[in-house]
């Protein structure tokens, strides 16, 4: 669900967005991703990246790809928690996003040659041609960078044809070539240099391209709770207490869950923060649930059942919780 409110995004200021970006890509735990459904480029950190960080330009690079952000005066954030597929578990981010007006990247449907890499992150790429794909995901470019003449020839005979039409040979030919692949948006820029693996989703900055996904034309992430008015530039993913680097469930780690509780209470939105602190306090005082007064808003109701399953977590009196989470489905019956 999109959030519409204009209040639930909060403006940078350099100093706390370098804050935010040195603490979050220093981690190899953590991530950060930029794309849409169906067409994404990650970017893990390793124990080789190097941190940059000067004036409005930020960015990490290691042998495997590097992302670069411009910190632009009208970049805002919201961090955010979502409800996880399992009753106990929860997601969480950081969302980076601009106002839609100030998007002036083309939104290409077709694989297109666009010319140079003037601004590759390496000299000795700034002269490779760029293609851009064309997913037609809004305010993001899923380009490919080569400078190997076959590769450039079979793409240009492909040029104005849909990847993601069946039959189409270009993510065949792009998968057996495997160039470095750049993923941007208006403020930042993944790129990755790590071979393509057909089989399985490598470690470290990688891409996920999905045609069957494409051809649904449903490219915002629909769990991403941003204003319909902002255009999506960056998310990072911050790791979870119940969850390793590989996706694998996990005993729940309180260091990892609290690292990220200072972010929330800065960034989220302020009707989704009151609820869970106003639930907290009544699971402090042992209020009884049937004296809580529920909460009448979507936001706030996802608020109050994540608390609840990071309270299971979080405290001993099992018994207690459980009591809470069985009025919430009784409620629902």
């Amino acid at each position: 669900m999109l959030l519409t409110d204009k209040n639930l995004v909060i403006p940078l200021t350099k100093s706390n967005v370098h804050t935010l970006l040195c603490s979050y890509l220093s981690g190899s735990e953590n991530s950060c991703s930029i794309g849409g459904i169906g067409a994404l480029a990650e970017f893990h950190a390793t124990s080789a990246t190097e941190l940059q960080s000067h004036d409005n330009y930020f960015s990490a690079n290691s042998e495997l790809g590097c992302i670069s952000i411009k910190i632009q005066s009208d970049l805002e954030v919201l961090a955010y928690e979502t409800l996880g597929k399992h009753e106990d578990t929860w997601r969480w981010g950081l969302v980076f996003s601009i106002p839609k007006e100030s998007c002036s990247l083309p939104n290409y449907t077709v694989l297109r040659e666009i010319g140079r890499d003037s601004n590759a992150n390496n000299p000795a790429h700034r002269n490779d041609l760029l293609f851009d794909i064309g997913t037609g995901i809004p305010h993001v470019q899923f380009c490919i960078r080569t400078n190997e003449n076959e590769l450039i020839s079979l793409l240009q005979q492909h040029e104005g044809t849909a990847i993601a039409t069946p039959g189409n040979p270009v993510l065949d030919i792009i998968a057996k070539a495997s160039p470095h692949r750049v993923v941007r948006s208006q403020t930042a820029r993944i790129e990755v240099y790590q071979k393509i693996d057909p089989y399985k989703t490598p470690m470290g900055p990688h891409t996920h391209l999905l045609p069957k996904l494409l051809r649904g034309k449903k490219s915002q992430i629909s769990i991403v709770p941003i204003p319909s008015t902002q255009a999506l530039q960056l998310t990072i993913h911050p790791e979870n207490p119940l969850f390793d680097r590989y996706g694998h469930r996990r005993k729940f780690d309180k260091a990892t869950y609290n690292r990220f509780l200072p972010t929330l209470m800065a960034f989220s939105a302020p009707e989704f923060y009151a609820e869970k602190m106003r639930l907290r306090s009544a699971l402090s005082d042992h209020v009884s649930p049937e004296d809580y007064s529920p909460p009448n808003s979507h936001l706030a109701r996802t608020a109050h059942e994540i608390e609840l399953r990071q309270q299971t977590h979080l405290t001993s009196e099992k018994k207690y919780i459980n009591q809470w989470r069985k009025k919430k489905r009784n409620h629902h019956a």
